[in-house]
């Protein structure tokens, strides 16, 4: 949260910085002036709380938001970068809090609190328009109570006796905390709605994906490239990870597909910026397709030579006029369309900037299509759960394999739009005539 809002707000932050600076300083010379026996904790105190109320309470003003997202998975608040800034801004208010005010206990119970009512300003104040999440809330509150325990212990440890948690009377304390909570309930039950879901948010990702990252990663580059951060969101089925300038991503637990990206060269583009790779050292830039095609042959050899056998090449210019040649490898069995997918791209320096690769064995034991290409066409203008209307048009066909919950069938493949446009591409099961959901992997 705190990365995507204040990316590019330099200025705010600066302005924040300066007013937590003049809390701090007016604290100071207050606490000096006999008001408080620990100045320097004070204004620190201060400035912490100064600072946490100001890069939370700064929205968007967008308007009403009136959502809040409850994460049925708690540890969802420790696994990503977010999370851990979420702590770690709570941190000094806990630690000053407690060496200041000598109160770690409540320290810690009125942070906790405070997180709660900035969860709901945010979600609730439109000048504020800003995310309420449960996640932000137990990341917040955990810091604070890390940073009170540790003020707790530096205490002791200074006064090199026990310090208790708590003095005096809690009762005022208690009635007071109860009253933030019920306001903050209320206006919660009145004023937003609550969704439950299960983690979504991007997570580290574990010590077997970031293994099956470095192993794709070996794969397809060598030593070049070593792996940084891997992450998925749960129930995507993709892992992402960090490699050199640019990225893999692997499907999850399956991670026999996988792609990979980088920055190609383009015309009045930063060249520090430009990340593909180098297939072949003092290689000429390509001309044309065929030599995108040599390229990219070469490349394949060296690290995918299981693609060549039986496959059909072709090279084209990247869609959309972009920097460079697709070049792909396909292999076609009495004419259905095989599973594995190889796309190498070339940009217009003759390094490579993008691949796919779905290493597939070719299946046996497949179906025989019962319909033709018209027939098939016939029952996608048919079928009720495609709706075409009349003004769309289908495409040319392709008869391919793909997967249906762990069975292969044979589909008929057709792209679909408006026009000479594609939209999407719809499969029609070859055998039963009915429509069937295709994966991005089974494109063409």
């Amino acid at each position: 949260m705190l990365h995507a809002v204040f990316d590019g707000h330099g200025r705010f932050i600066a302005i924040a910085l300066l007013l937590t600076l003049a809390t701090m300083a007016a604290t100071y010379t207050w606490a000096r002036r006999g008001h408080h026996p620990r100045p320097w904790t004070t204004s620190c105190f201060t400035g912490s709380t100064a600072a946490v109320l100001l890069l939370t309470f700064w929205g968007s003003g967008s308007g009403y938001v009136g959502n809040c997202t409850i994460s049925r998975q708690v540890s969802e608040a420790f696994l990503n970068d977010q999370g851990l800034l979420n702590v770690a801004l709570f941190v000094p208010l806990g630690l000053f809090g407690a060496l200041a005010l000598r109160q770690p206990v409540a320290v810690a119970l009125g942070a906790g609190a405070l997180s709660l009512t900035i969860e709901v300003v945010q979600g609730t104040v439109p000048v504020v328009a800003r995310t309420c999440d449960s996640s932000d809330w137990v990341a917040n509150s955990t810091g604070a109570a890390l940073g009170a325990a540790l003020g707790w212990g530096l205490t002791a440890a200074a006064a090199r006796m026990r310090v208790p948690a708590w003095r005096g009377n809690p009762r005022p304390f208690a009635w007071s905390l109860a009253g933030v909570l019920a306001v903050d309930a209320l206006a919660g039950f009145l004023l937003m709605k609550l969704f439950f879901v299960d983690a979504t948010s991007v997570q580290y990702g574990s010590a077997e994906m970031r293994k099956a990252a470095e192993a794709r990663t070996r794969e397809a580059f060598g030593t070049r490239l070593t792996v940084g951060k891997v992450q998925y969101v749960p129930g995507s089925k993709f892992v992402v990870a960090v490699i050199g300038k640019g990225s893999i991503m692997l499907n999850w637990p399956d991670d026999g597909d996988f792609s990979a990206d980088f920055m190609p060269y383009q015309e009045g583009v930063d060249s520090s910026l430009v990340s593909s790779i180098t297939v072949v050292d003092g290689l000429r830039a390509p001309k044309s397709a065929q030599d995108a095609r040599t390229i990219a042959t070469y490349y394949v050899r060296q690290h995918f030579p299981w693609a060549l056998p039986g496959s059909r090449v072709e090279s084209r210019p990247v869609v959309d006029g972009g920097p460079g040649w697709n070049v792909s490898w396909r292999r076609t069995v009495h004419g259905v369309l095989m599973p594995m997918r190889l796309d190498v791209k070339i940009d217009s320096t003759g390094r490579l900037f993008a691949i796919r690769v779905r290493e597939v064995a070719d299946p046996v034991d497949v179906p025989a299509p019962q319909l033709t290409e018209p027939q098939a066409r016939a029952a996608a203008r048919r079928s009720p759960d495609l709706n075409l209307t009349p003004d769309i048009t289908i495409g040319k066909g392709t008869l391919a394999l793909a997967d249906q919950e762990g069975t292969w069938h044979t589909v008929w493949q057709f792209p679909v739009g408006i026009g000479d446009g594609t939209e999407q591409v719809i499969g029609i099961d070859s055998t039963t005539g009915h429509s069937v959901p295709l994966r991005s992997q089974d494109g063409g």
